[in-house]
């Protein structure tokens, strides 16, 4: 029963941390949206567009932060209280936001900035919280959950490029296919003779229908 308790505790710690992670990206690539949204993004229907994407990015980062809490009390009951607490406090609403002055070492130890305008963004704080001081979030690239998203959206672009590309293709030679029909019709009502006047404009009008639905 013990080792099934141990497991288990093990096992909800493992998927709180990994909700921070993944919570800790979603905050960034808001972060980024917003920022984006203020500088680059102009007109009514661009600006639509931008709220709409940012309400799905809210809400994803509401599913995560149920699925941190439900993790986090889950181990406190296990194992109760104790120095883990550091590292997985109960999470508040205000400990949902971004960065706008964190100090990090970087790769030659010195220390970099890395954050967000947050001028007309009422939703971006300053400071820092355990979610952005837990050791191996504090390392991370501001722009990496970004860049992720960057890359699935490249796909994508080259995807649909892709299919643009073939159905232009398709379009080609479907025209040439009724080009080379309506020449064949035309070439059909010229081609009788010997013929009365009437049978030659019925056999004319019936080559020029055809040619006009290819």
């Amino acid at each position: 029963m013990h080792n099934l308790s141990t497991a288990e505790a093990h096992l909800q710690f493992g998927q709180a941390m990994e909700a921070l992670t993944k919570l800790w990206q979603a905050i960034c690539i808001k972060a980024h949206l917003i920022r984006y949204k203020h500088t680059e993004v102009h007109g009514q229907r661009p600006n639509t567009h931008a709220h709409a994407l940012l309400d799905r990015v809210k809400a994803h980062i509401d599913v995560i932060v149920e699925s941190y809490c439900a993790a986090q009390q889950a181990y406190y009951q296990l194992t109760g209280p104790g120095t883990w607490e550091n590292t997985l406090n109960i999470l508040h609403v205000e400990d949902i936001h971004a960065i706008t002055d964190t100090k990090a070492p970087s790769n030659n130890g010195q220390l970099v900035k890395m954050g967000v305008d947050t001028t007309d963004s009422p939703e971006m704080h300053e400071g820092m919280t355990f979610i952005t001081s837990n050791s191996f979030l504090h390392l991370m690239d501001a722009t990496l959950a970004l860049c992720v998203e960057w890359v699935k959206c490249c796909a994508c672009k080259n995807q649909w490029t892709e299919e643009v590309l073939l159905l232009q293709e398709e379009l080609h030679w479907a025209i040439a296919f009724s080009k080379f029909k309506g020449a064949k019709w035309d070439a059909h009502s010229s081609a009788h003779s010997g013929l009365t006047l009437d049978l030659l404009d019925s056999i004319q009008a019936y080559a020029n229908q055809h040619w006009m639905w290819m």
